[in-house]
């Protein structure tokens, strides 16, 4: 089973890989090692995010077993053979386009030691995410009652799969989108073994992706030291780290969150000459609604920001690039609604017969907003007491001043209001909440902090000055 699963993440990674290289050209006036840092991280979420949405579409057409394996096999060849004509049809894949070379990131003592502080933050903190996977094997609690006993149900059932989604079932929360136990329940299939590896194995992934993509779009956007300080801070919130290990989905809904908005700027720094890296931000933020019931805020605000911002107001985007990302991401969305309304049983425990009047005395009452505003204020200073970063960022700021690009801004504004408007959503949810208010400040919301956080340290040290050399 062990073996199989290697297989199967390695053919995960490779494939999406291609994808990622053949939508994101790279040009020689780029660094190699971040350009491909991207490209390995953009490929663990698309072959993640993708086999999953597969495996869905095969499950709901009752097609498993030889022909999904010769399904998957042909579009594993078909990827790989475009990949091919691709490579050797496009001189500018490694060559330089503008005639200047890629600069070599200097070996000064700042560099030197930031690389090494960064590699002993990441040798710390993937250390601890196995060891807490080899204490805690199962996940906690949304793991192990959600998210894998769905996979379980999956596994054991098929083809009666949907059994899961009975109304009488114990199951509870059965509307929650179906990322996690699709991706589980596939490598399981394959395997022919319902191991506690593969869980624990897609939330190192996640984790390692999101700190290897956060460090190459800021190394090659900005500078090799941004790029090194942001994923120091992001290895540092124990919080991050250890929500990887539990096998919850709030890691790969920041992933695909900010893989979405890097994709963008792939778009705009290569003077918008094609349209791919819009499409595969499409994707991404396809695949970001089919995480969680949490990531349809996210995506709602990812994309009303862009019209706000691209469209609107720098007008670098047009409507068609818009209706490009849109229509990318639009399979999912189908596949989305298809969950919700024919599999899933319609139940919102927000909205009840009690509705509008318990919906009106809690906006009434000032008290709730301010016990939501000090947990909020409390909870991004400290990070669950897990993370003290946040004054290090404010002394930075202070210290090295603000200093944005031109061709960066729109990216910047994006990413800031991207993340308001989710706070600003998560806010609302928490005052019209049905549950007690303090149990579901404390069960939630320094989960919810983790899907802001790589956006918000990615457009943080766009903005901000470059470390200088010592």
């Amino acid at each position: 089973m062990i073996f199989s699963a290697f297989v199967v993440f390695g053919l995960t990674v490779v494939l999406g890989t291609m994808i990622s290289v053949i939508l994101i050209p790279g040009r020689r006036n780029y660094d190699l090692v971040p350009l491909w840092l991207i490209r390995f991280g953009f490929g663990w979420g698309l072959g993640c995010g993708l086999w999953s949405w597969l495996t869905y579409l095969t499950l709901r057409v009752e097609l498993l077993g030889a022909y999904r394996f010769v399904i998957e096999l042909l579009i594993s060849m078909v990827i790989f053979l475009y990949f091919l004509h691709f490579c050797f049809h496009n001189p500018n894949l490694s060559k330089n386009v503008t005639g200047d070379s890629p600069s070599t990131p200097s070996r000064s003592f700042t560099t030197v030691a930031l690389v090494s502080i960064f590699l002993f933050s990441f040798l710390v903190a993937i250390s601890l995410q196995i060891l807490q996977s080899i204490n805690n094997p199962h996940g906690e609690w949304d793991a192990w009652s959600f998210w894998n006993l769905r996979a379980s149900f999956f596994f054991y059932n098929y083809p009666d799969w949907m059994t899961a989604f009975d109304r009488e079932s114990a199951n509870s929360n059965l509307d929650y989108p179906l990322f996690l136990p699709c991706l589980v329940f596939r490598i399981w299939h394959w395997g022919g073994a319902n191991s506690v590896i593969v869980p624990a194995m897609i939330g190192l992934g996640f984790t390692i992706a999101t700190v290897v993509l956060l460090v190459g779009a800021l190394w090659l956007l900005k500078s090799m030291n941004q790029g090194l300080v942001a994923g120091i801070c992001l290895l540092s919130v124990k919080m991050f780290v250890v929500n990887g290990a539990d096998q919850y989905n709030d890691v790969p809904l920041a992933f695909y969150l900010v893989s979405s908005i890097v994709s963008i700027s792939f778009f705009l720094i290569n003077e918008k000459i094609t349209l791919k890296p819009l499409i595969l931000s499409g994707v991404f933020l396809g695949i970001l609604i089919w995480t969680k019931n949490d990531a349809q805020l996210a995506s709602a605000s990812l994309v009303i920001s862009t019209f706000i911002v691209f469209v609107c107001y720098y007008k670098v985007i047009s409507f068609y690039d818009l209706f490009v990302l849109l229509i990318t991401s639009f399979p999912f969305f189908v596949m989305l609604s298809d969950f919700k309304i024919n599999v899933a049983p319609l139940k919102n425990a927000y909205v009840s017969v009690d509705y509008w009047p318990r919906i009106s005395s809690q906006l009434l009452e000032l008290n709730r907003y301010w016990i939501i505003l000090q947990r909020f204020i409390t909870e991004f200073f400290t990070f669950h007491r897990w993370g003290y970063f946040v004054p290090f960022l404010v002394l930075y700021s202070l210290v090295k001043g603000f200093d944005v690009e031109k061709n960066l801004k729109p990216i910047i504004l994006t990413s800031f209001m991207t993340v308001l408007m989710i706070v600003a959503g998560y806010f609302f949810v928490y005052v019209i909440t049905p549950q007690e208010l303090v149990v579901h400040l404390d069960t939630s919301l320094n989960r919810l902090f983790i899907h802001i956080l790589p956006t918000l340290l990615f457009a943080f040290f766009l903005t901000v000055g470059k470390i200088e050399k010592c």
